[in-house]
């Protein structure tokens, strides 16, 4: 499911990567909480936040953002620990949701429905429908907070200039899929766990 990005919407909703509080000196009702997923205010001492990012341009993108190569104004990014975004040309964006932290992003050149972004540890989604919804791939799995880690938390993977049906994974070993991440195969590297790759 993708979802709308939500701007100055009143909710039990606060992002769980706090930085600062910081309590208003005019009133003791309320607060400021400055997260990752932007600045959050209460009036009511913590019971409801409203979120005070509505027209602020703060989102950590990606560089592996991706780019249409029929249509400029279709676009898929990753941000930093606020999923995925989705630009099709009109004011705002689309959220991917699920990610956490969306990373790399791919659309492919045999037409903008088939589409791919990525969350930690190399977790890629696709999607068929030009980013209408996503699904999980083979490309995934690779570890997460409670279990061996075999990819790095940001890890890249990349579709084949000559052929976007072939793409390659970055993990501990290198995979590759060559019908468009429908199955993936080990092409190279070595078995077993690789210590240290995991950093948040």
């Amino acid at each position: 499911i993708v979802g709308t990005l939500r701007e100055g919407v009143s909710n039990g909703y606060i992002h769980a990567d706090i930085h600062r509080i910081i309590p208003s000196p005019h009133n003791t009702n309320t607060v400021f909480i400055l997260t990752d997923g932007g600045v959050f205010r209460s009036t009511d001492r913590g019971q409801t936040f409203q979120t005070l990012n509505g027209g602020l341009q703060t989102a950590q993108i990606y560089a592996s953002a991706a780019v249409s190569s029929t249509d400029p104004n279709f676009m898929l990014m990753g941000m930093q620990d606020n999923e995925g975004l989705i630009y099709a040309g009109r004011r705002g964006c689309r959220r991917v949701p699920g990610l956490g932290d969306g990373f790399h992003a791919a659309i492919s050149s045999f037409g903008d429905n088939t589409c791919y972004i990525a969350s930690y540890n190399l977790d890629v989604r696709k999607s068929t429908n030009r980013a209408a919804s996503f699904s999980t791939t083979p490309l995934g799995g690779f570890g997460d907070y409670n279990g061996p880690i075999t990819a790095c938390f940001n890890s890249p993977f990349v579709l084949a200039p000559s052929s976007p049906s072939v793409v390659y994974g970055g993990t501990a070993l290198l995979r590759k899929s060559t019908d468009a991440l429908g199955t993936v195969t080990i092409v190279g590297g070595q078995t077993g766990y690789v210590s240290g790759l995991y950093s948040p």
